[in-house]
């Protein structure tokens, strides 16, 4: 028996993590976000946030790649941002979430 946490034996469990592009006020947020991305990596789930490559959000995504590469994680950007703040990692879902989000 697998101890991965799936929705059924095809589909992974996906999260969607809502997170600062800042670093926070000490390395404990930096950690945090290292150790959710981990546990993300152990359960099998992939990660849906905010693409940014900075603070909090940037170590989230950056560690979840280096840990489970990079088709388990999902950037959504808004098309405002996107001159500003490059996604972590391409994916062919992100241009159509933009169209999405973005006015």
């Amino acid at each position: 028996m697998s101890n991965q946490i799936t929705e059924s034996n095809t589909t992974p469990l996906r999260i969607c993590v809502f997170c600062g592009s800042q670093p926070g006020n000490g390395q404990a947020h930096l950690e945090a976000a290292r150790a959710l991305a981990h546990s993300l990596h152990i359960a099998g789930a992939e990660l849906i946030y905010g693409a940014g490559t900075t603070g909090i959000m940037g170590e989230m995504g950056k560690t979840l790649i280096k840990e489970s590469g990079p088709q388990s994680v999902h950037g959504i950007i808004p098309r405002s941002f996107f001159e500003k703040e490059r996604p972590t990692t391409p994916s062919k879902e992100d241009g159509d979430s933009k169209k999405n989000i973005a006015p």
